[in-house]
């Protein structure tokens, strides 16, 4: 069991808030374009998925990190608990991210290149299936994930809140070879799903096989990444060992990282 401050954890969660405030007002850019004006936004579809998008990734990236960093506060506060789940917090924290940041600039992606298909005249079913068709079962993808990182959010909650968890040898920090380890598992298995989903979606939306393949292309660098992580993680474990071992250093011997 790994703990982390629950101090620290706050202060991801701050940080995440700051950089989601700066990408909301990155997210205004696009809408200077003098086409891409309120008009297409509020009234031309697909064009409103952009205004929806906005207040969607304000209301759960920047109020949402910040709502996270301020019920961690008051959880410490009212249970007078300084530890939580180390990993937990990191799946959450990371997880709902993504979910937030993938969802919303897909959404928004959607109402910028459909709305300006339909500026220049496109149908309903050319703008569905060759330009935004492609990008819609990805959103449900990004909306699930949120929803997981939230279930991890709210179990280390509870766990916060239950019997003391931590003692001085648990609080350590785990070593860089764990957190490797960790964040090795993390990217490999949240790429993974974005290599297997463009091969279910390509006979859907064949238009759109460049795109899909680059999706593809880039989870697939992601996922290598993430697996030379966790091997790394792990080798430097078996290292580890075998130098105790040539020691001739118990196993119980408690190595600082």
């Amino acid at each position: 069991m790994r703990l982390i401050p629950n101090s620290q954890m706050m202060r991801y969660y701050l940080y995440a808030t700051i950089l989601s405030f700066c990408a909301a007002v990155a997210f205004t850019v696009p809408v200077i374009v003098p086409e891409f004006t309120f008009p297409l936004e509020l009234t031309i579809w697909p064009g409103t998925w952009m205004f929806q998008a906005y207040f969607a990734f304000l209301i759960v990236g920047v109020l949402g990190n910040l709502g996270w960093a301020a019920l961690t506060d008051l959880m410490k506060r009212s249970t007078g608990k300084e530890y939580g789940r180390r990993y937990l917090g990191f799946a959450h924290i990371a997880l709902s991210n993504i979910g937030v940041y993938g969802a919303t600039t897909a959404m928004f992606a959607v109402g910028f290149f459909g709305g300006y298909g339909a500026l220049v005249g496109y149908g309903r079913a050319v703008i569905t299936q060759a330009i935004i068709g492609w990008m819609v079962v990805p959103i449900g993808v990004f909306i699930y994930l949120y929803i997981l990182a939230s279930l991890f959010g709210v179990a280390n909650l509870v766990l916060m809140s239950g019997p003391e968890a931590g003692n001085d040898l648990m609080a350590q920090s785990p070593g860089r070879r764990a957190d490797l380890r960790f964040w090795g598992a993390f990217i490999a298995l949240v790429s993974l799903i974005f290599v297997l989903l463009p091969v279910l979606e390509i006979p859907y939306y064949p238009n759109n096989v460049f795109q899909e393949m680059s999706v593809m292309g880039i989870s697939a660098a992601a996922f290598v990444g993430g697996l030379g992580l966790l091997a790394y993680g792990g080798l430097s474990k078996a290292s580890q060992v075998k130098s105790l071992a040539a020691k001739g250093e118990g196993t119980g011997t408690v190595v600082k990282p």
